[in-house]
């Protein structure tokens, strides 16, 4: 009986459990995203300038190579010197070609002036581009998650009435 007792926590966790978590994850990282880009609208914006530009790889046995875009800026606010890498929000940009990257960073080569938008209650915190990136393909498999974690949940406890029925 002890061995059923296990088998069934892990079939809790893993098919409810963790799913259920990952999906309410990602749907707060986006709707935090897209809320982050709609207040940056109304924040100052200073100039800045661009430090570094950059390409980092990374390897992956299941995606392959990405190429992750590398930016980092210093601006000033209120006397303060101010160092950021945050393009967009909702996370890292990223390309599955060199290419597409390096067409990504034209934008924003070493010594660019660049318009920074930063928070006026939290001067550290900055972005380049006031907009949320990839909130949508977030959003949705948030709910894709969470739907599959209750149609788990609901067939287990259909299957536990079912068995007490007995």
């Amino acid at each position: 009986m002890e061995m059923f007792g296990n088998w069934a926590a892990y079939l809790f966790v893993g098919s409810i459990v963790l799913p259920m978590g990952l999906g309410i994850f990602l749907i707060i990282h986006a709707q935090r995203s897209k809320r982050k880009a709609l207040q940056s609208q109304s924040w100052p914006v200073t100039k800045g300038i661009i430090t570094e530009s950059t390409i980092t790889t990374m390897e992956d046995e299941e995606d392959g190579t990405t190429y992750l875009p590398v930016i980092r800026y210093a601006y000033e606010v209120g006397g303060m010197i101010y160092d950021g890498k945050r393009v967009v929000f909702g996370g890292d940009i990223e390309f599955n070609t060199h290419q597409k990257a390096a067409e990504f960073l034209v934008a924003y080569p070493v010594d660019q002036e660049v318009s920074v938008y930063y928070n006026p209650e939290k001067p550290h915190e900055a972005v380049l581009q006031q907009a949320a990136h990839r909130t949508a393909v977030g959003l949705v498999i948030g709910i894709i998650l969470l739907g599959i974690s209750c149609c788990f949940l609901s067939l287990m406890v259909m299957g536990i009435i079912w068995l007490k029925s007995l």
